[in-house]
């Protein structure tokens, strides 16, 4: 007896044996947990390979720093502490992002930076009025800090040590 296929065109051989390997490969999968297994044997692939580049001659890197500490006040020209000032910090180190800061309400701001690589480092700290007129209007300033290694002190192994300045300002008043 013979089975004629209408409106349907015949699955050709390819199609077929990629069918029948796709089941077999979900049936494989499942009943012997390929994916826990493949990532078992990855794991001691990549220990094996870590275990393998073990030298004596190699050394870890050690990168030596240090920390700089900028604190200040901002005040108005009648020497009244002014919060709510932003303090933007900027510096051209090497990996340097701009950090803002806000001065607390006796006017008060505090950073303490980890500078790796060169420690004679530059900064900007910028000063602006944010809170409109609640406080007073105040002009924007800037002032320059600059840290040399003479300025660190306490070294200790790869820490060379610490140093500590400040950036106080006076603002002018707009008004």
């Amino acid at each position: 007896m013979r089975i004629y296929r209408t409106n349907k065109a015949w699955p050709s051989l390819n199609s077929l044996i990629e069918n029948t390997k796709k089941r077999s490969m979900k049936n494989c999968i499942k009943r012997h947990n390929m994916p826990g297994l493949f990532f078992v044997g990855l794991s001691i692939f990549v220990g094996l390979g870590m275990s393998s580049c073990d030298n004596d001659d190699d050394k870890p890197i050690v990168q030596n720093y240090a920390e700089h500490t900028i604190k200040g006040t901002v005040q108005n020209q009648s020497g009244v502490a002014i919060p709510s000032i932003r303090v933007i910090v900027k510096s051209n180190h090497t990996g340097w992002k701009n950090d803002t800061l806000k001065t607390d309400d006796k006017g008060s701001f505090t950073k303490k930076y980890k500078i790796t690589g060169s420690v004679d480092v530059a900064y900007n700290v910028l000063f602006s009025d944010i809170d409109g007129a609640t406080n007073g209007t105040y002009k924007a300033d800037s002032i320059k800090v600059s840290f040399v290694k003479a300025d660190l002190k306490s070294s200790n192994g790869t820490f060379l040590g610490s140093a500590e300045k400040e950036a106080n300002i006076k603002l002018t008043s707009v008004k």
